[in-house]
């Protein structure tokens, strides 16, 4: 995540990707039903469930990598999916064959689209951050579904963002040489480079025009917001917990912004005391910084999220997922059965 190359889009078109397939019997699909897997996720009809899942520079990293993320969508069986490290359009199309014809999905139409949603339910409108006129990449798709259950019908106005992973915060929180809280601003600001700072991103997302737009809606229509955010959140790095953030208490700015707009974040909603319930989600794979023997341990953090601003759902689960096989660390990961160096975040939201 972290070593990612930064990829300059010119040209940022959305597309929807219908599976027109059916599953075939090579398929993850297939397999799962061979295999008489049972989901972990069995929620009532008229409940909804959110998976943020980044997949790791699209599987790459793993033997079979698109396979297994497939997989585990189906497994967790989602309503919605925010997928982050997109490679290609190739990449959802080819799990969207892989899920089923039941499931769409939109990304942008580039050679490095990032961001995406799966759903199986219907895609009414969507864009991304050119499409919304941001001054520069924000790292944002969205879309308006229309979730369609067994007893009512009702819309989601969905937004997923990975937002900037440069001058990653607990780095420096960690670093000796780091003694001011402005330090730790001039990273989530993007001070003294010409990309935006997570921050950055985050304000112009929420003083974005469509998404005034849609939080002007929430009383009627419920509205989501996932993804990677590539740093901590506010509500973590608190005074109880400042002995696993190498003694530091940090407002992290970005989830700070959402919280101000009015947005909850449903882990946090579930599991209050940070302590008790850290809910890392970097990293799975990630256990030691690069070089020095990997005798420096790699800061372990909650960095991907679920926040919802809504009159209409609330949350009644909230957890991690990293499926049930053992997770072998870097650099010797290629066999592990989870595809991703991020824990995925599952929430179950009841519908009025």
């Amino acid at each position: 995540m972290k070593n990612l190359c930064t990829v300059i889009l010119s040209i940022l078109i959305v597309q929807q990707l219908p599976c027109k397939c059916a599953t075939s019997r090579g398929s993850i699909a297939g397999e799962a039903a061979m295999l008489k897997c049972s989901k972990i996720n069995t929620a009532e009809d008229e409940d909804i469930t959110v998976l943020t899942f980044n997949i790791w520079n699209s599987g790459m990293n793993v033997e079979n990598g698109l396979m297994k993320i497939a997989k585990h969508i189906l497994y967790t069986n989602p309503d919605i999916v925010a997928l982050q490290e997109v490679m290609g359009n190739s990449v959802v199309e080819s799990l969207i064959r892989h899920l089923g014809p039941d499931w769409t999905a939109i990304a942008a139409n580039s050679s490095y689209p990032d961001v995406g949603i799966l759903t199986r339910h219907e895609f009414l409108t969507y864009s991304d951050w050119i499409g919304d006129g941001m001054p520069e990449k924000t790292g944002h798709i969205w879309a308006r579904i229309k979730v369609q259950k067994l007893n009512k019908k009702f819309i989601i106005n969905f937004w997923n963002l990975h937002l900037d992973w440069h001058d990653y915060g607990p780095y420096a929180a960690c670093n000796k040489l780091v003694t001011n809280k402005s330090q730790l601003d001039a990273g989530e600001y993007g001070q003294g480079r010409a990309s935006l700072g997570r921050a950055q991103q985050a304000y112009f997302i929420i003083n974005s025009d469509k998404f005034q737009q849609q939080v002007s809606e929430c009383e009627n229509v419920t509205m989501i917001v996932a993804g990677d955010f590539n740093c901590p959140s506010h509500l973590d790095w608190i005074d109880s917990t400042r002995d696993k953030h190498c003694d530091w208490v940090y407002a992290w700015p970005t989830t700070q912004l959402f919280h101000k707009a009015g947005f909850h974040d449903a882990f946090r909603v579930i599991y209050p005391d940070p302590k008790k319930n850290p809910g890392n989600t970097w990293s799975s794979a990630k256990k030691s910084q690069d070089g020095w023997g990997n005798t420096i341990k790699e800061p372990q953090d909650r960095i991907d999220f679920i926040l919802y601003k809504s009159n209409t759902v609330h949350p009644i689960s909230a957890k991690t997922y990293v499926g049930s096989h053992s997770i072998t660390p870097e650099p010797h990961h290629y066999l592990n059965d989870w595809p991703s160096d991020h824990r995925s975040v599952l929430v179950q939201f009841k519908h009025k």
